[in-house]
């Protein structure tokens, strides 16, 4: 194995602002060590068959899926790390593989990277997956060469941008959004993103007859975060933080309730607001009171941009990742969170 070298394989099932997280990750690493970043296709097939020793990391949402696709079971030596970054392939098995037999065919070469504290947990506490085999690490905050110019408008907008699946809590955010409609009816919701569960959402908005005032948005890019006024965060699990991250890069106020780990981005009153449960009438009252407050929104926000750009930023992040590629070192304070 070449010494200080690693190999990470791309698939093509990441959603777009997934994968500039990741790319702007290797692309700091590489100032350091040797990186070679390949997008797999056809090709890639069965690759372990014929190349069983390196340092490798698999990027994929269907991170079962790519481990399959490229034989993880023929690794022979060195390390090699997936990234956990869709929690929905917990739910069911590809080809009948659990995680013990994930974890036996590939040994213990094969180490978890997880990007969120519950899924630690998940990980550890339920699949009972080993503690050497999983570490937790987040992913960098970094901001876009793209400029963003936002829209002068008297509508107050808020949004989301997450997967339409039932781990991403959508029906709350309709819920929200109908109560909101009784008090604010100048509020306007976008909630961005795809998956399975598309056409269904646009139905429940249909049927509760909010259509004027909620967007449900079939798209892959992040672009309209800048548009926002508030962005809201209320997955029931998360894979990762990615969105908190693409709201304070874009200077958007964050709004999330409280999960496992938010407290490492948000204190809430000083860089966003964070509510204690997933109660409709105290999301929608909160709601109301932001878009009556510019300033504090506006504060928020800075401060948020400020405090993830000094505690994640692509150095700082990118160090940890070195250190737990070749170094084998503690990397991280995310623990005491899961």
């Amino acid at each position: 194995m070449t010494k200080n070298r690693l190999k990470c394989f791309l698939f093509n099932d990441l959603e777009p602002w997934e994968r500039r997280s990741v790319e702007a990750l290797l692309e700091e690493i590489s100032t350091r060590i040797s990186v070679e970043t390949i997008w797999v296709t056809e090709s890639q097939r069965r690759f372990f068959h014929f190349t069983g020793e390196g340092q490798y990391w698999i990027v994929a949402k269907n991170w079962q899926r790519a481990l399959h696709f490229l034989s993880s079971k023929r690794f022979k030596s060195g390390k090699l790390y997936v990234s956990v970054l869709d929690v929905n392939q917990h739910k069911s098995s590809l080809y009948g593989l659990s995680f013990q037999s994930i974890l036996s065919r590939s040994s213990k070469s094969l180490t978890f990277l997880v990007h969120s504290p519950m899924e630690y947990r998940f990980l550890r506490d339920i699949k009972k997956v080993p503690q050497e085999q999983v570490q937790l690490l987040p992913l960098p905050f970094y901001r876009s060469s793209r400029s963003y110019q936002r829209k002068n408008s008297d509508e107050f907008r808020l949004g989301t941008l997450c997967q339409f699946d039932t781990e991403s809590n959508i029906p709350f955010a309709i819920a929200v959004s109908h109560f909101i409609k009784q008090c604010a009816p100048q509020v306007r919701m976008d909630i961005m993103g795809r998956g399975p569960l598309y056409n269904h959402f646009a139905k429940m908005v249909n049927e509760l007859e909010i259509g004027e005032m909620t967007n449900v948005v079939e798209t892959v890019s992040d672009f309209d975060i800048s548009q926002w006024d508030l962005f809201l965060y209320f997955p029931l699990r998360n894979a990762h933080f990615i969105p908190v991250m693409l709201a304070a890069a874009s200077k958007v106020p964050v709004l999330s309730v409280d999960i496992p780990g938010i407290e490492k981005f948000i204190t809430s009153g000083k860089n966003g607001v964070v509510l204690s449960s997933y109660e409709i009438k105290s999301m929608g009252e909160k709601i109301i009171e932001l878009m009556n407050n510019p300033f504090q929104r506006k504060t928020m926000a800075e401060n948020l941009w400020n405090d993830l750009r000094e505690k994640y930023s692509l150095e700082t992040i990118s160090e940890q990742y070195y250190r737990l590629f070749f170094k084998t070192s503690s990397i991280s304070d995310w623990k005491e969170a899961a």
